[in-house]
């Protein structure tokens, strides 16, 4: 979308790309002022981070220069790193308050020295705003929460976090799904792209797991002249006792200055979200559970999560109504494939237990459950064997 001579790098690049790449503790990781810059319909906010740049940007809507929106979004990748925030311009008095209540609670999770951002304040002053977006990845969660939950004035989907900036077949099919969602749904579709993934500062890809509910509210910060609420889909059932990067309590904890996060869908196991939008034929047309991309387009239909909504789906007699997973293989080879379930487990418990899977299929998943089970220490020892390592030489694999 945009030519290499309109958006330049600083002349010391190639020098900062390498010193975020050595990630010495204690160095501090600067951001700067953000600025707005506009190329025709498309508005880009950026910011200098580490001396390079990290951008979003949309043809839909104008965002908000917001320095909120990325210390928010480097908040936990500080934190892991052991690297302090360094902010060139003031924050609202009431992000900053809610970071000092949220950073315990990551350092009892995960063992992290808090390291508060160093930055001056500001009255909290924004003018009232009335609006509602809600985050889209046309997924099951965010599609029960479009179908079910409050209705959104905007329909936000992020190209650049599950999908890179250079899949530009992934990136069309979720400009499709967003558009005719939005449609469907009397809202108006906004389409973000960044580079937020790519950036050096942001930390190793599994770091994503821990880091992706700052990514999330900081988009709702750069809409914060539209909206007064950003929902967020639960990816789990509440209470949320698992320690993640997206929960109802913590991602509250990255708004301020009138701008609330708050979540829906957390009052139902997955899987009845699954069968509350099964019949939708937008649903039928469009959902996308695969976030590791295997397939060129749609859904692998082989990895865990896509073949856990498959069984979802079976029970309740629509898989065969999803053009988005492969119907070439039975379920029951899908299930035989699987090596092992180490965070799925419960749920494929659950599957089996109400037992409305057709025979070789629940005789695979009984398989399957038997010999994950049996490796259930191994996937404890090594998760604090990873916790070890993490904690001890920094790493950003977990």
């Amino acid at each position: 979308m945009f030519r290499p001579s309109l958006w330049t790098l600083p002349m010391d690049g190639p020098r900062a790309i390498m010193n975020c790449m050595i990630g010495r503790r204690d160095r501090p990781i600067a951001i700067s002022s953000p600025r707005i810059e506009q190329r025709g319909d498309v508005v880009r906010v950026t910011a200098d981070v580490d001396g390079l740049p990290l951008w979003f940007e949309s043809a839909d809507a104008r965002l908000v220069p917001s320095i909120e929106a990325f210390a928010s979004t480097l908040l936990l990748t500080s934190q892991h790193m052991g690297r302090t925030l360094v902010l060139e311009e003031a924050v609202s008095e009431a992000w900053r308050n809610n970071v000092a209540a949220l950073l315990p609670v990551w350092r009892r999770w995960w063992g992290y020295e808090i390291r508060q951002p160093v930055c001056d304040t500001r009255p909290d002053n924004n003018p009232p705003r009335n609006g509602t977006a809600l985050m889209f990845s046309g997924g099951v969660d965010s599609f029960y929460s479009l179908l079910a939950g409050p209705h959104p004035d905007f329909l936000v989907s992020v190209h650049g976090f599950d999908i890179r900036l250079d899949d530009r077949e992934r990136a069309t099919a979720l400009k499709s799904a967003l558009r005719e969602a939005a449609g469907a749904q009397a809202c108006v579709p906004v389409l973000i792209r960044t580079n937020c993934r790519e950036h050096p500062a942001i930390g190793r890809s599994r770091l994503w797991e821990r880091a992706h509910g700052g990514a999330l509210a900081g988009i709702g910060h750069l809409l914060s002249d539209h909206i007064d609420r950003l929902v967020v889909s639960s990816s789990y059932s509440n209470p949320v006792k698992a320690a993640w990067g997206s929960t109802p309590h913590t991602d509250s904890l990255l708004a301020g200055d009138g701008f609330t996060v708050t979540h829906f869908g957390g009052d139902w196991q997955r899987e009845d979200r699954v069968g509350a939008i099964a019949g939708n034929p937008l649903v039928r047309k469009h959902l996308r559970v695969c976030w590791e991309n295997k397939a060129p387009v749609g859904n692998c239909s082989r990895c865990e999560k896509c073949v856990i909504t498959m069984m979802h789906l079976a029970e309740h007699g629509a898989l065969d109504e999803f053009d988005r997973f492969d119907s070439t293989v039975v379920l029951a080879e899908r299930i035989e494939k699987l090596p092992l379930v180490q965070r799925e487990l419960k749920v494929m418990s659950r599957i089996a237990a109400r037992g409305l899977l057709e025979e070789r299929a629940a005789k695979a998943l009984d398989t399957l459950l038997r010999r994950s089970r049996r490796a259930t220490p191994l996937f404890s020892v090594k998760s604090r064997f990873q916790t070890i390592i993490d904690r001890h030489l920094n790493l950003e694999t977990i």
